[in-house]
């Protein structure tokens, strides 16, 4: 594969294939995964989440925005984790309105466990490990792209089409 200067046309192909297939092998731990703790997809997510950002508290609109949804639908699903005592919220002193969510003990031990399974799964092998960078640095060029002024986007469709 080029170098992500370099990309063309097929490689952008080929790395948004292996993306896809790492996405769908995702999708379906996950799912496993959620269903054995008897939550749901989102659920595990919102965890992983509140885990990854544990240091700091995840904040509620950067939740939702990672997911995709609205701050109100988010609320739903977090009072559900809290009730379960998976989660915990903090309002901080210098701004009472905001809450940052932090996983509780009991979360920590459901989670933390499918997070390493997880990530062994989808690391297991050199080819994965290859096509997630792959992936990775396709879409940081194509986000690159896409940022750039209309005019140099059409060049830069223009250069990967030669």
């Amino acid at each position: 594969m080029q170098s992500a200067q370099t990309l063309g046309t097929q490689d952008f192909y080929d790395v948004f294939l292996a993306g896809d297939r790492l996405i769908s092998q995702m999708h379906r731990l996950l799912h496993a995964a959620a269903k054995s703790l008897e939550l749901s997809e989102i659920e595990c997510r919102v965890l992983w989440i509140c885990h990854r950002d544990q240091a700091v508290g995840a904040d509620q609109g950067g939740i939702a925005k990672e997911l995709g949804r609205s701050t109100s639908w988010l609320c739903e699903v977090l009072d559900s984790l809290r009730c379960r005592n998976l989660i915990e919220s903090e309002r901080r002193p210098t701004d009472r309105r905001r809450q940052y969510w932090r996983l509780t003990g009991h979360g920590a031990t459901q989670i933390v466990p499918v997070i390493k399974q997880l990530e062994s799964a989808l690391l297991s092998s050199q080819a994965e490990q290859e096509a997630a960078v792959q992936f990775r640095i396709a879409a940081e060029e194509l986000s690159s792209a896409l940022s750039r002024p209309r005019t140099a986007l059409r060049k830069t469709a223009r250069e990967m089409a030669a």
